[in-house]
């Protein structure tokens, strides 16, 4: 009995160790799906499988009712799922990924491929008989290759190797099928638009001609005849089964053609995936990422609303009913025929880069595509705010409980809004009443701006691409470009009181100024790795962090600089100190250091998830709150 005693009581002393020196982080916002869809199928209205990067299987078994996540038992990255019937399926992946389940995913089965191939297409026409098509690593260039079993996937045999990617494969029949690839090059006879077709099971594979020049990465046939095969700018049809391939609809001329001799033509838009809700309602994914509908004339696409961009796959199995996914967990329905789609996600994935709290109970959160998030609870619960703008916002900061900044860009790469598309520019918004009410302050920036430092309701200063650097001394009425000298994006700026402030960017860049930023002065940081973040706890001692793991540490205002190790090549993105000792660092795939002695040892904090995490700051009352991807939010104390 005193045996028992004594082990129990060592057990318990290792794991109270662990929990201390872990810290008391606790995870209050995450994501119903922390994972990039790429795929999703349903064979009924109500069964729908949907899977996406590190193992993730979606599945409802009532119509999207109710969505459970189905255990694969790997963390590579799904490409494409077939399901036959409601019991018996597959799915394809990266390094030879195939899982089969014949329990409708209650549980899957690896099937050994004996190969690293990244696979991209599956089909099979009976429980028995199946294809898949992928990508190998040739001498030169990528190789299309394709595989096929006669036993369910027990075991797999390659049939045929060709000198291009290959991204789907159809068939009709247990004889009769095609694959589709290519790429931006034409090599030994195949490459742009490929298509592949076989009547003899796969024995023999011979190319047909298509005549575009980008690859095909979906196809689907309704019968030995009829086709469709769908690439970035092609949509391309067949009524003989393949013997020729023509557009689906004739593409327009553009304004200004000749009157005499041949029209100048334009590739019109294509579909990267192709779905029939019935036969001629076509449905797709475009290029960028958005649903897409053949017009009821055949004649031209028209884009539909969807609470989510950035998709990858359709899916209809009637005329009314359909599912859509894509990054960052997106999940849609549709009942009625594509008029209006709705998220199945409770939380959705957002981007949050960056996280503040004006009082114990009040914080907020900001990130990509126009996002602003409320809490008035400690994080319990969150509210998306409408601030008037839709942008990218980097950062978001207040100077007392009325008075904040919110700051990001316009256009081009980030959100759309009035001056969407064509060069990013930066935008600013203010709020003096708690953030009820949002006022753009910087009209038509020339750069994105991409962060803030806040001294003062009256007093705050702020940096962005191509060395931007701003300063306003009114409560931001005004704002005053400053001289940096510098050309690369200045990613983070930090200030201590009114004159004393230090600056981090692209190229190992470091700057500081002590006079409010009238003069900065280049520092020598001996590196050209990318610098995302600077700290200072006062005018001698401060931090930089970049990528592939650089830490700085500074004692005499950034004269000289010593490196720190946290032992880890992820792009660290944030670093925030809460005196001398006490720190915390942020990075990518969930990475979280933590020391207590200024730096001298970093220790790892294990969070248990793998988002990339991108900003740290403290809240009123001493917590610490953590903000990243796939919708997360983390809060932590400083004591």
């Amino acid at each position: 009995m005193m045996k028992y005693t004594y082990w129990a009581i060592i057990i318990l002393i290792v794991l109270l160790g662990v929990s201390n020196s872990f810290g008391d982080w606790s995870i209050v916002r995450q994501a119903d799906w922390a994972t990039n869809f790429r795929d999703v199928v349903n064979v009924d209205d109500q069964h729908v499988w949907a899977v996406g990067d590190s193992g993730f299987i979606a599945a409802t078994a009532d119509g999207g009712k109710t969505w459970v996540r189905q255990n694969s038992g790997v963390m590579k990255n799904l490409q494409r799922v077939m399901f036959l019937d409601s019991k018996i399926g597959w799915i394809v992946g990266s390094e030879g990924t195939i899982l089969n389940t014949k329990d409708g995913g209650a549980t899957w089965k690896m099937q050994n491929l004996g190969s690293l191939a990244n696979l991209n297409g599956v089909y099979f026409v009976d429980a028995k008989n199946g294809w898949i098509v992928g990508i190998i690593q040739g001498f030169e260039f990528p190789e299309g290759i394709i595989y096929y079993t006669t036993d369910g996937g027990e075991s797999w045999k390659t049939q045929k190797t060709i000198n291009t990617p290959l991204y789907d494969v159809c068939f009709v029949d247990a004889n009769t099928g095609w694959a589709v690839g290519g790429s931006g090059r034409s090599f030994m006879g195949a490459g742009r638009g490929t298509v592949l077709f076989t009547q003899d099971a796969g024995k023999t594979w011979d190319l047909q001609n298509t005549g575009v020049q980008n690859p095909l990465t979906s196809v689907y046939f309704a019968d030995s005849n009829n086709g469709w095969a769908f690439g970035s700018d092609s949509i391309l049809k067949t009524e003989d089964g393949g013997k020729t391939w023509g557009p689906m609809f004739a593409p327009p001329q553009q304004e200004g053609a000749p009157a005499e001799g041949p029209p100048r033509r334009r590739t019109p838009s294509g579909l990267s995936r192709g779905t029939f809700a019935s036969p001629g309602n076509l449905w797709g994914i475009n290029a960028m990422g958005r649903i897409m509908r053949i017009a009821d004339d055949g004649g031209s696409m028209v884009q539909v609303d969807a609470p989510a961009i950035r998709l990858n796959d359709v899916a209809f199995q009637s005329q009314e009913k359909g599912f859509a996914v894509g990054e960052y967990g997106a999940l849609l329905v549709t009942e009625d025929g594509g008029k209006t789609w709705k998220s199945q996600s409770k939380v959705n994935a957002d981007i949050f880069r960056s996280v503040t709290s004006t009082s114990p109970k009040d914080v907020w959160c900001v990130g990509s595509d126009g996002v602003v998030y409320k809490s008035g609870d400690s994080g319990q619960t969150w509210e998306s705010v409408d601030v008037g703008a839709r942008a990218d916002f980097y950062a978001i900061s207040f100077a007392d409980a009325n008075t904040g900044w919110l700051l990001g860009r316009i256009g081009a790469a980030g959100g759309g809004g009035p001056r969407g598309g064509g060069q990013a520019t930066g935008v600013v918004l203010k709020t003096t009443d708690g953030g009820k009410t949002w006022v753009e302050q910087v009209q038509g920036a020339e750069y994105p701006i991409l962060s803030i430092s806040v001294v003062s309701p009256q007093k705050a200063y702020m940096s962005g691409s191509g060395g931007l650097a701003l300063a306003t001394d009114d409560g931001g009425t005004q704002w005053t470009q400053q001289s940096t000298e510098v050309a690369w994006d200045i990613r983070d700026i930090h200030f201590i009181n009114d004159n004393k402030g230090w600056a981090s960017g692209l190229g190992g860049i470091a700057l500081k100024t002590e006079d409010g930023g009238q003069g900065w002065i280049r520092l020598n940081t001996y590196t050209f790795y990318d610098l995302n973040a600077v700290y200072f706890v006062n005018e001698n001692k401060g931090w930089i962090v970049g990528n592939y793991g650089i830490i700085l540490a500074t004692e005499d205002g950034g004269e000289t600089w010593n490196s720190q190790r946290c032992y880890t090549y992820e792009h660290l993105n944030k670093v925030y100190f809460a005196d001398e000792n006490r720190g915390w660092i942020v990075g990518n795939t969930g990475s979280l250091f933590e020391t207590k002695d200024g730096g001298k040892t970093w220790k790892p904090v294990s969070l248990s998830i793998t988002a990339n995490l991108r900003d740290i700051e403290k809240g009123s009352d001493g917590s610490i709150w953590i903000s990243g991807d796939w919708g997360t939010i983390i809060k932590g104390m400083s004591n």
